[in-house]
């Protein structure tokens, strides 16, 4: 009997509700939400008649406009207990077009997402910023600048030596004094090293006077821009060929075979069919 009761209440609550459908369009109004359009709907107190829904409706409404106002100050929103207001307003009243709260509340934790995507980014710009002026402040303090378009980069502190390349505008390097040639300085950039004259090069920051594309550049560039003449080059690769040859033959030298000899002495047999006694620590 007791299953039955409630089933007719049920019922009847059902068909009141049916019965008693309302149009909400008056208390309807337009927002933008991250510039999507988007309906809002705010029953007053005094228009919801249905006493099983009140409650939710209201509570809903309140954490809603909560939310807008959090929205509208670029904080970040929360669902709290707005989708259980939802789920009850779904149950006791099926014509109430909860929808609209559905609707909403979907906006806020869409923004949330995107607004947290927004902080991450904010937060790696700062950290960038940080490190940028951290590595500016680096480069101020250890290096100099070349500050033409390009210059020769000498083999030796005279205007008549050969040149090993060419060192282009805004390459940061290291300078350091010739002695007896005032006029010069000598610049290291990372294996290459070389000469220029003094005047080709900016000391110091100020002296560089760096404008904001120069900056950039400074950022994001190369640690130097050096370009090799073709006889400069072709004795880096012989020098470099030389250095493999040498590796080569050292790794294809035939292991020697040492051994250990009854008094704990350690030899090998040379060429000569002789011992050649070593350090006892080979025949460990």
């Amino acid at each position: 009997m007791k299953t039955r009761s409630l089933l007719l209440l049920c019922g009847l609550l059902l068909c009141a509700s049916v019965f008693s459908q309302k149009d909400y369009t008056a208390w309807l109004t337009n927002v933008e939400i991250e510039g999507k359009p988007l309906q809002i709907l705010r029953v007053p107190a005094e228009q919801l008649t249905n006493g099983y829904t009140k409650f939710d409706i209201l509570g809903a409404q309140r954490d809603l406009d909560r939310n807008l106002q959090w929205y509208k100050q670029g904080k970040a929103t929360e669902k709290g207990t707005i989708d259980s207001y939802i789920a009850y307003v779904k149950l006791w009243d099926s014509v109430f077009p909860v929808h609209y709260f559905q609707a909403e509340l979907d906006a806020y934790l869409a923004y949330n997402i995107v607004q947290k995507k927004r902080e991450r980014e904010a937060f790696t710009a700062m950290i960038e910023r940080r490190e940028d002026s951290t590595r500016i402040a680096k480069m101020i303090e250890d290096y100099a600048w070349i500050n033409k378009e390009s210059v020769q980069v000498k083999l030796k502190p005279d205007t008549k030596s050969a040149s090993i390349g060419k060192a282009y505008r805004l390459s940061y390097v290291r300078a350091y004094e010739v002695d007896g040639k005032p006029d010069w300085a000598e610049v290291s950039m990372g294996p290459h090293t070389g000469y220029v004259l003094l005047d080709d090069i900016a000391t110091s920051w100020e002296e560089l006077e760096p404008s904001d594309e120069d900056l950039v550049k400074l950022k994001r560039g190369r640690y130097y821009n050096f370009e090799p003449t073709a006889a400069y080059q072709a004795r880096l690769d012989r020098e470099e060929a030389a250095e493999q040859r040498a590796l080569n033959a050292a790794n294809a030298a035939p292991r020697r075979n040492y051994i250990k000899g009854p008094k704990g002495g350690c030899y090998y047999i040379n060429s000569s069919g002789n011992k050649q006694y070593v350090d006892r620590s080979f025949c460990n």
